[in-house]
């Protein structure tokens, strides 16, 4: 039958949708930051020093994203040439976030190695 959809056809749609819909999530949460209001240096500096320690504990477990770095030099030359602060704490908040999820990544990656090969 024209139009006729089998079951493993419906199963696929909706596997496809959930991991379209899960997709989304994951980028969204990882990018998302939340918004912050006026800044100046102190709460900058605060914000920076956040980032670096949470990018070097990430890098620790092998997990460090690639554009953290990338987008603590952005935060800093906004701070320093600019002294357009509170873009600047919107950079350092999302590598913070990117630095955590990074060692979230790492403790899950090792359960699933455990589980997958240390049955």
């Amino acid at each position: 039958m024209k139009g006729a959809t089998t079951r493993s056809d419906r199963e696929h749609r909706r596997f496809a949708a959930a991991a379209v819909a899960a997709a989304a999530l994951a980028v969204g949460a990882w990018s998302w930051a939340p918004p912050v209001p006026a800044s100046d240096e102190a709460t900058y500096r605060a914000a920076y020093e956040a980032a670096v320690a949470a990018r070097k504990a990430a890098a620790e477990v092998g997990f460090e994203w690639r554009d953290i770095k990338k987008t603590l030099r952005r935060a800093r030359k906004l701070a320093k040439n600019g002294g357009e602060y509170t873009k600047a704490v919107e950079l350092a908040n999302q590598a913070r976030r990117q630095g955590e999820l990074g060692q979230i990544q790492a403790e899950e990656q090792e359960a699933a190695w455990r589980a997958a090969v240390l049955k």
